[in-house]
């Protein structure tokens, strides 16, 4: 059963490349809520940062940060689980070598919903704001 829990969610993740139209590079897998694994045809695999939004780190600092990043992370899975089409396309670096990724679902740039959900804020950069206590 642990297995289930544990590994469940990634092959999910890498079995819904077989239902669904990846245009760029193709997600293979969800990290956290702003991040993905992707393989993409210049750059092979590589982690992708999703832009334009930030979500709740899984290495919190206090317990409500990590219940809203586990949420923010399923959120983004169900997302491309249930997607039609998936658009990934990276557009640079960011200091940590991960490809910038501007991600769409269907057509539609996937942070509006978790932002409007209330797992993520809009993100340009920058110093990030806590999510203790928010």
């Amino acid at each position: 059963m642990a297995a289930i829990v544990i590994f469940g969610p990634n092959v999910l993740d890498a079995a819904s490349l077989l239902w669904r139209k990846s245009e760029g590079c193709a997600v293979w897998s969800v990290v956290d809520g702003d991040t993905v694994r992707m393989v993409c045809p210049d750059l092979g695999a590589v982690s992708g940062r999703i832009l334009s939004y930030d979500t709740p780190e899984l290495k919190a600092r206090c317990p409500s940060e990590l219940g809203k990043a586990v949420a923010a992370t399923f959120y983004l899975r169900w997302q491309l689980w249930t997607a039609g089409e998936v658009t990934a396309r990276p557009t640079g670096t960011d200091r940590y070598d991960r490809a910038l990724t501007v991600l769409a679902v269907d057509g539609e740039l996937v942070g509006r919903s978790l932002v409007e959900a209330g797992l993520a804020r809009w993100y340009n950069g920058g110093k990030r704001r806590s999510w203790c206590g928010a």
